[in-house]
């Protein structure tokens, strides 16, 4: 049983006992927040531990990272300005694109090693 589980399954114990004697014995007897039981309450389905499970923190996308027209763009400008990415920015700039060079580079660095090892 690993970490997750095994907090989930603590969890559905202090949830139960907090249905049977109360919210504040609860938190006093596992000395856990009260605040912390009624948000377990609201997360658990009143049957299985797997709803008291954490869920991941990692955020879904990185907040700079480039829009799908935007990689477009570069990945169609990338061939004719490939050793050149002041050029490539300039073209990209010419057509629309926002971002500052400063800003950029760590992109086209990262797509200039994703296209050279495809």
């Amino acid at each position: 049983m690993n970490i997750l589980t095994s907090n989930a399954h603590f969890r559905q114990r202090v949830v139960k006992k907090s249905f049977k004697v109360g919210v504040t014995e609860a938190s006093k007897y596992y000395r856990i927040s009260r605040q912390a039981i009624y948000e377990w309450r609201a997360k658990y389905d009143g049957k299985s531990w797997k709803s008291l499970v954490d869920k991941s923190h990692r955020p879904h996308h990185h907040p700079n990272e480039h829009t799908p027209e935007e990689k477009q763009m570069i990945l169609r400008l990338y061939p004719y300005h490939k050793d050149d990415m002041i050029m490539l920015w300039d073209a990209l700039r010419k057509r629309g694109y926002k971002r500052s060079y400063t800003s950029s580079e760590q992109h086209f660095l990262f797509f200039r090693k994703s296209v050279t090892h495809h």
